[in-house]
């Protein structure tokens, strides 16, 4: 069986715009962030894309972007299927911190203070546990539990789609980041993904591969 999964980043947030971690904490849309998600829209209409499913992280920040999307492209709203599965990376006691000040203490000891300096030399499920070891809380989630997570929301995806149906899932950054990193088969954009943009992975027998990476209007 083969499905695509088109991955949206949820539009900018007030933390987001203050420069501060966010994860499982949430943060409404800026104005910008409304246009991300009308602009995100707009390319999926462009395309004539039709999805069997709607997914979308259970954050408010991610839900209104996703309501927002459904509008333009003429979807039910009660299409839309908000999970946890795909809530952003949980940062524990660093949500809501400055971002420059968490990965400073989380990377200084391995000789790194910035987020992308750090995954480009130790590999990004590396910094996931690098950063629940700094996290005096221990809430934050390691590589082992991301990655159970993301693979519970493959399976609920996977058991909810027919053989050449389109999947339209709204989440968020770090996520989509991580999912590229991993199966995108040379595409090594050391980026993060933008507010509003899309990301196309085909899953075929159940193996994902990434087609294209933070697209925009």
């Amino acid at each position: 069986m083969e499905y695509e999964v088109y991955y949206i980043r949820h539009g900018q947030t007030l933390l987001n715009l203050s420069h501060r971690m966010q994860g499982w904490s949430d943060s409404p849309l800026t104005e910008k962030g409304i246009q991300d998600a009308v602009e995100a829209g707009q390319l999926l209409k462009k395309e004539n894309l039709e999805f069997s499913k709607v997914y979308c992280s259970d954050t408010s920040r991610a839900y209104n972007t996703c309501k927002k999307i459904t509008e333009l492209c003429n979807i039910p709203q009660n299409s839309i299927k908000p999970s946890s599965l795909f809530r952003e990376q949980c940062y524990g006691y660093f949500e809501g911190h400055n971002i420059d000040e968490t990965w400073r203490i989380i990377g200084l000891p391995y000789g790194q203070t910035k987020f992308l300096d750090l995954v480009s030399e130790y590999g990004i499920d590396n910094v996931r546990n690098m950063t629940k070891s700094a996290d005096p809380t221990k809430l934050a989630e390691n590589a082992e539990d991301f990655w159970t997570r993301i693979n519970k929301s493959f399976n609920l995806i996977s058991s909810s789609v027919k053989n050449k149906e389109k999947v339209l899932v709204v989440c968020h950054g770090t996520l989509i980041f991580s999912l590229v990193k991993k199966y995108g088969n040379g595409i090594d954009k050391n980026i993060e993904p933008k507010n509003g943009s899309v990301t196309k992975l085909v899953f075929k027998d159940s193996k994902p591969t990434v087609e294209f990476y933070n697209k925009t209007f």
